[in-house]
């Protein structure tokens, strides 16, 4: 899974690696990705997502959250259980 990172959160993506994840910069890497990491998602996304208009792209949002815990949403492909 390629993953692509906030530059904020350089420590997230080192351990996103050691983890098995292949990590790039988020802006920086021209080709599809399957999940941005980020830090904070407030605002517009519009803009970040001109550039990838033919691929779906799954959001996360990186602050105060440990690796482990971006590999565990990233797993299930969302923030939390839907049956409890």
């Amino acid at each position: 899974m390629i993953v692509a990172v906030d530059k904020k959160l350089k420590s997230l993506k080192s351990k996103l690696a050691a983890l098995g994840y292949d990590t790039v910069y988020f802006g920086e890497y021209e080709y599809p990705y399957d999940a941005a990491v980020v830090c904070g998602i407030k605002g517009k996304l519009t803009n970040s997502l001109e550039t990838h208009t033919n691929y779906g792209v799954f959001y996360v949002d990186g602050t105060g959250k440990s690796a482990k815990e971006v590999s565990d949403i990233l797993q299930r492909k969302l923030y939390s259980p839907l049956f409890f």
